[in-house]
């Protein structure tokens, strides 16, 4: 059901084990499955724990993933699952539900089809290896508009970054590569605070990360060198690149 149900693969029984069926609070009595003509279409469950916040102390149901065939999603079988659900919670004295999902599907499915309330949670993350950097390069130079921009492109840029051991990026030919370690004579060198650099590459499509990065520039937070030989080139390569930014998926 979860893997039919999310987008990507979710993942298989024993992983479903060991994130609900072993948390504190797990009680198999709250786990509901809605099954429609002979087949099951929806589940659904949580867990209840105590918050307190001040003086206040509330019972708070700590729903697991929702899995809710596509088909299925808007009828009325989904309401009569969550409203019994919503009834055991209320007898098991729960004052709220919460839980945690994409944007898309909080905004398309809980908020649009349940009435949730979406709330802005700030998550801080810092990486502190330079995988990640390459999976996300290497999606979005693979990318149609991006690899049309890098064809004929030939440039290298060293990066330093707080919390990440120094690497370097070069382009040739359309294929991006990244690697630990330092080169002699980059064309570019960005040294100074990860975060503006990694919020531009998270979603290029958007001008709020790239503003974000031109205002870390601005302010000493990152630091820019740009080889004269190499200005011509960077310059009309940005230009490439901003006109294809905005059909790069993120």
């Amino acid at each position: 059901m979860l893997n039919a149900s999310h987008p990507e693969p979710w993942g298989d029984e024993q992983r479903w084990l060991w994130k609900y069926a072993r948390r504190p609070g797990f009680d198999p009595e709250i786990v509901r499955v809605l099954e429609t003509d002979g087949r099951i279409v929806a589940t659904w469950h949580a867990v209840l724990h105590e918050v307190v916040l001040g003086d206040v102390r509330l019972r708070v149901a700590f729903e697991g993933d929702t899995a809710v065939l596509p088909r299925y999603r808007g009828g009325f079988a989904v309401w009569r699952m969550f409203d019994e659900l919503t009834a055991e919670l209320r007898r098991r004295g729960a004052a709220v539900r919460v839980g945690s999902t994409t944007p898309e599907l909080a905004d398309g499915f809980y908020s649009a089809t349940f009435g949730y309330l979406t709330l802005e949670t700030p998550l801080y993350t810092k990486l502190v290896s330079v995988e990640p950097v390459r999976a996300a390069l290497e999606r979005i130079a693979g990318q149609a508009t991006t690899a049309r921009a890098l064809r004929d492109a030939s440039f290298s840029v060293q990066l330093d970054l707080d919390g990440l051991p120094p690497f370097h990026v070069q382009v040739r030919g359309g294929r991006v590569g990244v690697a630990e370690g330092r080169l002699d004579r980059p064309d570019i060198r960005l040294r100074g605070n990860q975060a503006p650099v990694l919020r531009a590459l998270r979603d290029p499509r958007r001008g709020g990360g790239w503003g974000a990065l031109i205002g870390a520039v601005t302010t000493g937070r990152v630091r820019v060198r740009v080889r004269w030989r190499a200005l011509p080139r960077m310059l009309a390569l940005a230009g490439r690149l901003w006109v294809a930014r905005r059909s790069i998926k993120g």
